[in-house]
């Protein structure tokens, strides 16, 4: 908006001076109008003074002309001010709509690189998560292995007073005095309803016993799937390590081929251009031979076959040189040729171009 205020204001201004132009130069033909001294007229110079007036008269005319035609112009610039104004907006307009745009893209951007951001957050807060319940899981695993050790041990103790309860009453029997049989019973009742508490308790404990086995070995389970699952990270992780390190080793290998090429091609060129000057020299010395006649003929076959073995050598140089800038300008493209230690990479054959 403000561009477009700045643009209006210019135009404006522009239209403001060439009407100012236009009304100085309109005063100006007045005042040369009014400070216009006609000849004063004599009888005997009627004819001459009427030349005259009529030559002002003509002058005058033409300034009029000039004025209206510079007047009539005034228009046509007004509105080629106004078609400039017009496109200095619809530019405005079309910058302001591009700027909306990038701004647009540059908010989805953000918003891309926030949402990777939050999803770089969530997962380390997951593998914290990870990390914390294969602690937790560890150590309950340690506890469940503590507590079964302990119930098997009550399991078995219990076990051996059962056997000795169940021994009792057969060496009470044995035992006792035949003083009172209601009082016999009494205790064989007894004995029997805590023996079958303990029985019972004994299943209960075998049940709890079997859960618990259940259960540690699903936490088992679960603490060998993440671990699993943490190792494949951290060897994925180590292998993308090795490929970017073996791709940053060869990049700079690259790049050392390239200066190398480069530095090559530089010495091809000084070379070809000292083969070219004395190649130039011996065509001098040719052709000198050549218009000398009483050099023999034997001399020129000579300097002939010098020639042309500078010519062959200058040419073997092109090749080079041409052979060199087409690797340099390879290289630059791109269509390169992978070594064999990155072929894990690409998945090629021997070579695969980049």
């Amino acid at each position: 908006m403000l561009l477009q205020t700045v643009c209006t204001f210019q135009v404006c201004e522009t239209v403001v001076l060439l009407l100012g132009a236009l009304v100085l130069s309109l005063l100006l033909w007045t005042a040369n109008v009014a400070d216009t001294s006609i000849p004063t007229l004599q009888p005997e110079n009627v004819p001459q003074t009427g030349a005259v007036v009529a030559t002002r008269v003509d002058d005058l005319q033409n300034q009029d002309e000039a004025a209206l035609d510079e007047v009539q112009h005034v228009p046509g610039t007004l509105s080629a001010a106004q078609a400039e104004l017009r496109a200095k907006d619809h530019l405005i307009a079309s910058l302001s709509e591009e700027r909306n745009v990038y701004q647009s893209l540059c908010s989805g951007l953000e918003v891309k690189v926030g949402k990777k951001e939050g999803e770089i957050v969530k997962s380390m807060a997951k593998l914290a998560r990870l990390n914390a319940q294969v602690s937790s899981l560890t150590r309950k695993n340690g506890e469940y292995k503590a507590d079964l050790a302990t119930m098997r041990e009550v399991t078995q103790s219990q076990g051996e007073m059962i056997q000795k309860l169940k021994a009792g009453p057969r060496g009470f029997s044995e035992n006792a005095d035949s003083s009172s049989s209601s009082s016999r019973e009494k205790d064989q009742e007894h004995q029997a309803d805590r023996i079958r508490s303990l029985l019972e308790r004994n299943m209960h404990l075998e049940t709890l016993l079997s859960s618990l086995q259940g259960m540690l070995a699903q936490r088992d389970a679960t603490i060998d799937h993440i671990n699993d699952r943490r190792a494949e990270q951290e060897a994925q992780f180590l292998t993308l390590s090795q490929d970017h390190e073996k791709l940053r080793q060869f990049c700079t290998s690259l790049q050392e081929t390239i200066a190398e090429d480069e530095e090559a091609m530089a010495r091809l060129r000084i070379a070809i251009a000292k083969e070219r000057v004395a190649a130039e020299e011996w065509k001098t010395l040719f052709n000198l031979s050549r218009a000398q006649p009483h050099i023999h003929g034997a001399a020129n076959i000579s300097t002939v076959g010098i020639f042309e073995a500078q010519n062959r050598k200058i040419a073997e140089l092109q090749d080079k040189l041409s052979e060199c800038h087409m690797q340099l300008v390879a290289s630059h493209n791109g269509t390169i040729f992978m070594p064999r230690e990155l072929l894990p990479l690409n998945g090629g054959s021997d070579s695969a171009p980049i």
